[in-house]
C-alpha cells in the first residue's frame, strides 16, 4: 500500500524516482501495488514529539546534579540543578524537556498530551484497517536525501519532518524495516516498510526484492 500523503507534496523528487524504481522491481517480482488515503499520517510526526517529549521531560527530571551523574555547583538546589543540565545536557535534550513539561503541565495536559494519544490510537486503528488490504505499507524512509552537517541546527522543525515517514510506526507498534533503494545526487535513499504485528518475515522478503 502506498499512502497518498506519503508519496505527494513535500516529497524530494529525487527521492521520489529513485523509489518508484524500487516500486517498479517489486511489481516486476509479482507485487501489486495500491494507493490508499491515509490523512492521519499527516499529524503523526506532531503527534510523536508531543509524545516523546513529554516521555523525555519525565524520564530525564531526575538528571538534577542530586539523584544522577555529575553536578555543578549550585547555591540552592534548583540553582544547583539549572546549573547542571545546563553544562551537562545538549541543546536538543533540553529542548524535548521544555517542551515536554510544558505539555504535561497543568492546564495544557489536555491540550496536547490527551489529544495526541487519541491520535495515537486512532492511528493504530486506520494502519491496521489498510494492512486488513495490504501485506505492508511502504513509504521513503526520508522526504530528502540527508543535509550538510549542521546545515538545520536553527530550524529543529525542518530535522523533525525528516522523521516524518518512520514515526507512525514507533507510535503504532507495528514492525516496520529501512532498507537502502539506491541513491540520488549521490547522497542514499532509503525505502520504508510498516507491516502487521508478528510478521517480520514478509518485511524481510520486501526488503530482499529490492536490495
Amino acid at each position: 500500500a502506498l499512502p497518498r500523503q506519503a508519496w505527494g507534496a513535500g516529497l524530494d523528487d529525487g527521492v521520489r524516482a529513485t523509489c518508484m524504481d524500487r516500486m517498479a522491481q517489486l511489481e516486476a517480482a509479482g507485487a501489486t501495488l495500491i494507493e490508499v488515503d491515509m490523512p492521519l499520517l499527516e499529524v503523526a510526526a506532531a503527534t510523536y514529539y508531543v509524545v516523546t517529549s513529554a516521555e523525555a521531560a519525565s524520564n530525564l527530571g531526575r538528571f538534577d546534579g542530586v539523584r544522577y551523574g555529575p553536578r555543578e555547583a549550585g547555591k540552592t538546589p534548583s540553582a544547583q540543578a539549572t546549573a547542571t543540565r545546563s553544562a551537562l545536557l545538549g541543546p536538543e535534550v533540553q529542548r524535548r524537556i521544555l517542551l515536554g513539561t510544558f505539555s504535561l503541565s497543568e492546564g495544557h495536559a489536555d491540550q496536547y498530551i490527551a489529544q495526541a494519544t487519541a491520535v495515537r490510537h486512532a492511528l493504530r486503528a486506520q494502519v491496521d484497517k489498510v494492512l486488513g488490504e495490504a501485506d505492508a505499507i511502504v513509504t521513503p524512509t526520508s522526504p530528502t536525501v540527508a543535509w550538510p552537517l549542521g546545515a538545520r541546527m536553527d530550524d529543529p522543525l525542518a530535522m523533525y519532518l525528516s522523521d516524518i515517514h518512520t514515526v507512525t510506526a514507533s507510535l503504532t507498534g507495528h514492525p516496520a524495516i529501512s532498507v537502502p533503494a539506491g541513491a540520488t545526487d549521490g547522497l542514499p535513499v532509503g525505502l520504508h516498510f510498516a507491516g502487521r504485528m508478528w510478521d517480520e518475515a514478509t518485511l524481510f522478503a520486501l526488503g530482499g526484492a529490492v536490495s
